[in-house]
């Protein structure tokens, strides 16, 4: 089952091809919506990250 994820800053659904930044914490944020000082783990579209990380599976995007 899919589900759907959204931005913890702009609350806005992710789209597959919609430019995230993996933080440390392992949380996704918009690339705009990011201005924090945790480490970032990873930087490239929500669609790459859910296929990456074996632990998002369950968020690959439909649309």
């Amino acid at each position: 089952m899919f589900k759907t994820v959204h931005c913890p800053n702009c609350n806005i659904v992710y789209k597959k091809d919609d430019e995230v930044i993996l933080d440390m914490y392992n949380t996704i944020h918009h690339q705009d919506c990011f201005h924090y000082d945790i480490p970032i783990k990873d930087r490239c579209s929500f669609g790459e990250i859910c296929e990456k990380y074996d632990f998002f599976n369950e968020l690959l995007p439909l649309n």
